[in-house]
C-alpha cells in the first residue's frame, strides 16, 4: 500500500489520496501515509458475504462499501498497482464513463480456480435475469476502477439490488 501510494503521489502531487479501510492501520503505517498526505477513511464492512459464499476473495466485496461512501469522481486501485504517469489526461478522456481495467487473459486461462469459459458456462444459468450476452464476459480484476460522480447513485442502486438478489438465493 505504501509503495502504491508513493508512486501515485510522485506522478500526481496534487491528487487527493484516500485509504479506505474497515480497520484503522497500525501507527507506523499511519505515519508513512501521513507523510504522503494520504487521508484515512474508516468504513464498516457491511457487504461481507455470508459464510456459505466461502472465505476466498470475500474482501473484494469491500469495494461496495467504499463506493457506497463515495461522493466524487474516484479512481479505486488495488494496493499492488504502481502508477507510472500523471492521471489527468486519462481522467479527462473518460469524461462521465465508468472505466475498469480489463485483463486480457486467454479464454482457458485459470484465474483463481475458474477459466473465462467456465465463468461463461455458469453465467448461462442466469441469462434469464440479465441482459449480458455470454460472449461479452471478460475478466475484470479490481486493479483499477474509475467511477465518476455522475454514475455513483445509479451504480450504488444496482449494487444494492444485485446484493439483495445474490444473498436471497
Amino acid at each position: 500500500i505504501i509503495v502504491s501510494f508513493t508512486s501515485f503521489r510522485h506522478f500526481n502531487p496534487e491528487i487527493t489520496l484516500v485509504l479506505v479501510t474497515n480497520i484503522y492501520p497500525p501507527q507506523n503505517y499511519v505515519d508513512l501515509l501521513s507523510g504522503l498526505n494520504v487521508l484515512i477513511r474508516v468504513v464498516p464492512f457491511n457487504f461481507e458475504p455470508p459464510k456459505e459464499f466461502g472465505e476466498k476473495f470475500k474482501g473484494c466485496f469491500y469495494f461496495f462499501d467504499a463506493l457506497q461512501n463515495s461522493k466524487k469522481d474516484t479512481i479505486y486501485i488495488d494496493p499492488d498497482v504502481f502508477c507510472v504517469q500523471n492521471l489527468d489526461e486519462m481522467v479527462k478522456s473518460l469524461n462521465e464513463k465508468i472505466a475498469i481495467f480489463s485483463l486480457d487473459f486467454p479464454e482457458n486461462y485459470n484465474i483463481n480456480g475458474l477459466t473465462i469459459s467456465e465463468a461463461t458456462s455458469i453465467w448461462n444459468n442466469y441469462r434469464n435475469v440479465t441482459n449480458t450476452k455470454p460472449n461479452s464476459i471478460k475478466h475484470l480484476g479490481g486493479e483499477i476502477i474509475y467511477i465518476p460522480k455522475s454514475q455513483i447513485k445509479k451504480l450504488n442502486s444496482k449494487i444494492l439490488d444485485f446484493w439483495k438478489w445474490n444473498t436471497a438465493q
